[in-house]
């Protein structure tokens, strides 16, 4: 009966074994450790070498092979024909995939390369084949099929984080592209918008170039918009005359803003005429980042303003002629040049003679009104005694303010100063006051007329105890023909020009009108004019 070559080593302490592996480096050290053992060791390096020396009956007590160059079938094979050899495999870390291959082949064990501790490994075989290492091959395996484990439910995980990578990838994706439409969008429409504006719009950058001009900036500008683009506005060519007012607003511009109204001849149209406005703008840091400019032609409004004055003072005056001859019938009837009227005859008569000076006095705002919004008007400015424009001022509006019973009072603290003034206007204008005051006062109120040195010239008042101003209409009364009644159910009257008279006069003078009022509060009007000529 044969002996298995694990019972003659157990017997006689020799283990033998067979080494098929082509690494010079493992046979060296696995040869050096074995010297110093009872072991005998024999190297091939052929599967044909192998199968000879397995097949000679020296009987093998350990096959240790490359598990790459014998592979899973030369293991098969050794594993069937020779059952009582325990086989151990050399594999290159991390192979452990091939590792466990041969194990599931007939393998007991498995070492891996480089071998770092050729004892350690000696002892591991030498201990399988003296068949002690049932526990570590089990142990081994076990930890082969977890590390397998480990290794697919690393992959898993891998592969699902993967899969939530490419999903989130793909909805980000989504999203951009989503976002891209939705600007793309949003600034074609705002493209068209700025295309397409009727005013002009001029942005230029801290160092003056000009990064935006839509083509109506381009049109006023006599110049085509996209040629100016990236270039310093001060180098464009142009309406040189619409420029020129660009260049001076950016370098004045401030936080409140300019704007002028400019007369620029065109080579096409000829005369026109152009508001300009400037502002600052401020990124969300609030530093300046550039100055915005917005043209608008009001060539069509002043040609409308100009005829409808032009109309205006044509039908005043064409108006005077027979209102004149009116006056003058009823003041005859009156004064009974053809005959003393019966006294309840007179009373009708008066009343087309006040009415006629109303409507006189209507007339001449009209007339006046033109003749300040005329191209050539300029007032005839001299130095002049306050007490010169204050004298006698309150006298037209005695009566009226007696019937009333409204107290009415002029306080002048001016003596010895004289302004710069066209004293008939100005006389005009604050009688254009006086009268509004008088008008929207109710019976047994008050008005004044004050007249105060202020240190910057002399400041007007005319102030009432009416019925005030709504702050939002504050805006709008100095404009012409404004009624804020409604026009069904007036209870003042009048033309609207009053107001809209004087604020012209004012203007005219350098100054402006302001305005202090509350409703149920009365109402305050204020203007100064200067003590030298305003250049």
């Amino acid at each position: 009966m044969e002996v298995s070559p694990a019972t003659r080593s157990a017997e006689t302490g020799v283990v033998r074994i067979l080494l098929f592996d082509g690494d010079a480096g493992i046979r060296n050290l696995l040869s050096a450790a074995l010297a110093s053992e009872n072991a005998e060791f024999y190297h091939v390096a052929s599967p044909e070498d192998a199968v000879l020396r397995l097949e000679s009956g020296a009987g093998f007590d350990l096959v240790v092979l490359d598990v790459e160059l014998a592979g899973e079938e030369f293991i098969r094979d050794v594993a069937r024909d020779h059952p009582a050899t325990r086989i151990v495999v050399t594999t290159g870390h991390p192979a452990l995939g091939s590792a466990l291959s041969a194990l599931r082949a007939g393998a007991r064990d498995y070492v891996e390369k480089p071998v770092t501790d050729p004892r350690a490994v000696f002892k591991r075989i030498r201990d399988l084949a003296l068949n002690r290492t049932r526990r570590e091959e089990s142990e081994t395996l076990d930890e082969l099929r977890r590390q397998n484990r480990d290794l697919r439910n690393r992959s898993i995980l891998l592969e699902r984080k993967v899969s939530a990578t490419q999903r989130n990838l793909r909805e980000q994706l989504l999203a951009q592209q989503r976002s891209r439409e939705v600007f793309y969008t949003d600034l074609s429409r705002v493209m068209a918008i700025f295309d397409n504006l009727v005013d002009g719009i001029v942005f230029t950058d801290t160092e003056g170039k000009v990064i935006l001009m839509n083509p109506a900036a381009g049109r006023m500008l006599e110049l085509p918009s996209f040629t100016a683009l990236g270039q310093p506005l001060d180098t464009v060519v142009g309406n040189q005359a619409l420029l020129g007012v660009l260049l001076e607003q950016r370098n004045w511009v401030g936080e409140e803003g300019l704007e002028t109204e400019v007369p620029a001849a065109r080579r096409s149209t000829g005369d026109a005429s152009y508001t300009v406005y400037t502002s600052e703008v401020r990124d969300y840091q609030g530093k300046v980042s550039g100055v915005l400019s917005l043209l608008r032609d009001v060539t069509a409004q002043k040609k409308t303003e100009k005829l409808k004055n032009q109309f205006l003072s044509i039908v005043a005056h064409e108006l005077r002629t027979p209102l004149t001859a009116i006056k003058s019938f009823a003041t005859i009837l009156d004064r009974g040049v053809g005959g003393q009227l019966p006294e309840p005859h007179r009373a009708p008569v008066r009343h087309i003679i006040t009415q006629t000076d109303r409507l006189a006095h209507e007339i001449d705002k009209i007339i006046s009104l033109g003749r300040l919004e005329a191209e050539d008007f300029a007032p005839d400015l001299q130095l002049v005694d306050v007490k010169e424009i204050l004298r006698a001022i309150l006298k037209p509006f005695d009566a009226e303010a007696e019937r009333r019973g409204i107290r009415l009072t002029l306080e002048d603290l001016t003596e010895g100063h004289s302004v710069y003034a066209d004293v008939r206007d100005i006389r005009r204008a604050i009688r254009a006051l006086l009268e509004n005051a008088l008008k929207f006062t109710d019976q047994g109120g008050a008005v004044a007329l004050r007249a105060v040195p202020d240190g910057t010239g002399v400041l007007f008042e005319v102030s009432d105890t009416g019925i005030g101003i709504a702050p939002e209409s504050q805006e709008i009364i100095f404009e012409k023909f404004i009624q804020l009644e409604n026009p069904l159910t007036r209870k003042y009257g009048g033309s609207g020009l009053g107001l809209s008279f004087a604020a012209e006069i004012v203007e005219a003078h350098r100054s402006k009108i302001e305005v202090e009022s509350e409703l149920g509060r009365g109402a305050t009007f204020r203007f100064r004019l200067p003590p030298t000529h305003a250049a």
